[in-house]
């Protein structure tokens, strides 16, 4: 009943709210990409985004697995009787990542706690009001939250003695898998570690365990990087990363999302993929240069990209209108659901962390392992990168699980 309450609120408000997105924003270039591949040219930008003369070109600007999970979607559209609809083909691959994100909430809790509690967690989180919003949107965050819990789920069936190779070895691979639909998914690893450790592993079965992880999580990263060392002429994860370093690292930089001609490196005469790469390696030393000569301004962002990081949670409402870009909303409907929004994540957010003594006196894997993944996933990127609210949506749902054992009381009164 909870997760068809969930998908059915999901589908309602995709009803209303999914549309094509417009603007240069990233749902726009998931949704390019994903057509692209579907009609097999391969992971490759089109002739209007390249120099005069040039057709297709490879990229590595984005992360591979939400463009081509969207592909496949889309190639099943093109080859069958259903309606040639990009938007229904995005809201279907979310809808399914959605439910299957409620069931997995459900069962890490469970194994964390009791069956109230995983009930409780997974209704949390099939009525919050911005992974509702998300999935009307062209955005890898639901699908990487499905990903993502489902490293968790694996860690958590790890058993303490008598650990196979083949259950660490999952564990890796769904968090490289994960890695490729967003490259904040690679301190999994060390959340696991942290869980293991201070769950009595001891450091030689913590440092065995992390290692076997570690090689099925390079495993699945292989292909990718050797592709883009063929493609690109670099092994690079993304080539992003350069832009995300640098936009809260130049003159007034304020620690949000800040696009300027300071970070767009001068690259006259070249080509993707050779100005992709030139510009993201600029970037990255523009980067490490303010860094280095401002210290002491670098510290103080960090405070600044956390504000704007977990100033909201309703990020949402702005990408289903394009980022302003086409606001449809009548005022009175943004503004609301901006308001319960914030006040849902104010809320969980809150019990959540009023729970987080309980939880981590425990010293089991559960508590620590969340602990340390909701750090890991959702503060350090915005640390290390720049504040937007986007980048937080990842935790929601473990919050939800922490929130949930207290609510049930089972954190409190539960014994080792």
């Amino acid at each position: 009943m909870i997760v068809a309450a969930g998908v059915s609120l999901r589908a309602a408000c995709a009803v209303y709210l999914a549309r094509t997105p417009v603007g240069l924003h990233d749902p726009v270039f998931y949704r390019l990409l994903g057509d692209v591949i579907a009609n097999g040219n391969g992971y490759r930008y089109p002739a209007p985004f390249n120099g005069p003369g040039i057709g297709f070109a490879p990229t590595a600007y984005y992360p591979p697995a939400y463009p081509t999970v969207l592909a496949a979607a889309r190639w099943i559209n093109l080859h069958s009787p259903l309606p040639d609809a990009m938007t229904a083909t995005v809201v279907a691959v979310n809808l399914v990542a959605a439910a299957a994100g409620i069931v997995l909430v459900y069962a890490i809790a469970r194994r964390m706690a009791d069956h109230k509690t995983a009930l409780v967690a997974a209704a949390i989180v099939a009525l919050w009001p911005n992974l509702i919003l998300h999935t009307a949107t062209t955005l890898s965050e639901t699908v990487f939250i499905a990903v993502m819990l489902l490293a968790l789920w694996l860690t958590l069936k790890v058993p303490r003695r008598g650990a196979s190779w083949g259950w660490l070895l999952a564990v890796g691979v769904t968090i490289g898998v994960a890695t490729l639909v967003r490259p904040v998914a690679l301190p999994l690893l060390g959340a696991a570690a942290v869980a293991w450790l201070v769950a009595r592993f001891g450091w030689r079965d913590t440092m065995t365990r992390t290692g076997i992880a570690a090689l099925g999580c390079a495993a699945a990263l292989a292909p990718w990087i050797a592709r883009n060392a063929d493609a690109m002429g670099s092994p690079v994860l993304t080539t992003n990363s350069g832009d995300n370093l640098c936009m809260s690292r130049q003159p007034g930089a304020t620690g949000a999302f800040q696009l300027t001609a300071y970070c767009n490196a001068d690259v006259a005469g070249l080509h993707r993929p050779e100005s992709e790469i030139r510009k993201n390696d600029d970037n990255q030393h523009k980067a490490a240069t303010f860094v280095r000569e401002h210290p002491g301004t670098e510290a103080r962002l960090w405070f600044s990209r956390l504000r704007y990081g977990f100033g909201n949670d309703a990020d949402g409402v702005r990408a289903v209108e394009s980022y302003d870009e086409d606001r449809f909303l009548p005022d009175w409907l943004r503004t609301s659901l901006n308001w319960v929004a914030n006040l849902w994540f104010a809320v969980v957010g809150g019990v959540a962390l009023i729970s987080l003594w309980w939880w981590l006196r425990r010293r089991e894997v559960g508590g620590w392992l969340l602990f340390a993944s909701i750090i890991g996933v959702g503060v350090i990127p915005i640390v290390v990168f720049f504040g937007d609210p986007r980048f937080h949506v990842p935790i929601d749902p473990l919050l939800a699980i922490l929130a949930a054992g207290l609510l049930t009381g089972w954190v409190r009164h539960a014994r080792a």
